[in-house]
């Protein structure tokens, strides 16, 4: 069992590099989100600051570890799909299989043929994610009700690094 921590930002629309630590309070890697060009950042602060999320995170050494993009396409603006590249997994494809907003979810398939769930409960704070057969792969929780809050996410299995689920968690933590 793995403990790590980031602070989630107050303004949702921040292009902040974000720490990621773990329970010795040492740097593991960082997040960031970002616009692919600067008509993405003028119609996203224009509409709203979660309509497009694109993340990237970086190991203590500052090279690139996991990129996630989001698909702009037609079908995209009813639910939304991104396109992801790690070190750990490879290619992956994260989909909102949100149909309730009180119970988001979400779902990662990986190139390998992996498929992991994103759930979150009404009323929780706990975040899982799981496998097909149900096994506790994390468990992400914050503290307070408002931000900015800390997130700490537990890694219960070395399967998914904490720089791949920190950037899920931060596009989940964006959408819902």
């Amino acid at each position: 069992m793995y403990l790590f921590m980031y602070e989630f930002p107050f303004y949702k629309g921040s292009t902040k590099t974000l720490h990621i630590s773990n329970e010795e309070e040492k740097k593991v890697g960082s997040l960031k989100r970002y616009y692919k060009h600067k008509f993405q950042k003028v119609i996203d602060r224009i509409i709203s600051s979660d309509l497009i999320l694109n993340v990237q995170t970086y190991d203590e050494n500052q090279e690139m570890f996991c990129n996630i993009k989001e698909d702009m396409h037609f079908k995209s603006w009813l639910r939304s799909s991104w396109q992801g590249q790690s070190r750990n997994l490879g290619n992956f494809q994260l989909f909102d299989r949100t149909k309730i907003k009180t119970h988001p979810r979400m779902e990662l398939v990986t190139e390998a043929g992996d498929t992991y769930f994103m759930t979150k409960n009404f009323g929780n704070r706990k975040i899982s994610i799981t496998n097909e057969q149900k096994e506790l792969f994390v468990e992400m929780t914050y503290e307070k009700v408002l931000p900015p809050y800390n997130i700490r996410i537990t890694l219960l299995n070395e399967k998914l690094h904490i720089l791949e689920v920190a950037a899920i968690h931060f596009i989940f933590n964006m959408r819902y």
